[in-house]
């Protein structure tokens, strides 16, 4: 038996699921499949590969002992976050500079979509707990970071408060994979 029947990843994220043989004085040794999606720890422990193109990805790990086969589902999320604003999530894109008004603040969530994201689409902290990502500001004087617990203790994201002009790198990571968006702070 698996502890988990499905498991979710955000690309960087290690997560571990656990198998029991039974009878207990069974000789049958479990053998955890590769996937190239997945990075084998061994022991049923995997870290989720930055995956090389713009969707998540969906697919069975085929876990054997002897000739029984369990499978476990597994998802793997690119790592994306979006913004809420105008009555809308807005992707804030790897690589690009968000503008943001002295003073003010904006609140990002992981996602499970690029675009068109909805609020049934961000990545609960069931599967991203806050103890998995960082975030980090390359300047402190012009925009604070601060991760968050949001939706009523649903989700986790973190928010970026602009408070002098000038810009500042924000980056993201999960494990050995990271993104990262300018701040332009205006007056």
């Amino acid at each position: 038996t698996l502890s988990l029947s499905s498991v979710a990843f955000v690309e960087g994220q290690t997560k571990s699921i656990n198998a029991t043989v039974t009878p207990s004085n069974s000789t049958d040794n479990v053998v955890w499949p590769n996937s190239s999606y997945l990075t084998s720890k061994g022991g049923g422990t995997y870290t989720a590969n930055k995956l090389g193109f713009d969707n998540y990805v969906g697919f069975d790990l085929d876990v054997k002992a002897g000739s029984v086969t369990k499978k476990a589902g597994v998802m793997v999320y690119p790592m994306w976050f979006v913004h809420y604003s105008k009555n809308k999530y807005e992707l804030v894109p790897d690589g690009s500079t968000y503008e943001l008004d002295k003073n003010k603040k904006i609140a990002c969530y992981f996602s499970k979509k690029k675009s068109y994201a909805t609020h049934e689409d961000r990545i609960d902290r069931d599967i991203l707990s806050e103890g998995d990502f960082t975030v980090t500001s390359s300047n402190n004087s012009v925009a604070t970071v601060r991760k968050e617990t949001m939706g009523g203790g649903e989700w986790n994201g973190f928010s970026v408060f602009a408070s002098n002009a000038g810009r500042s790198t924000i980056t993201v990571k999960i494990g050995s994979v990271s993104r990262s968006f300018d701040v332009l702070v205006t007056k």
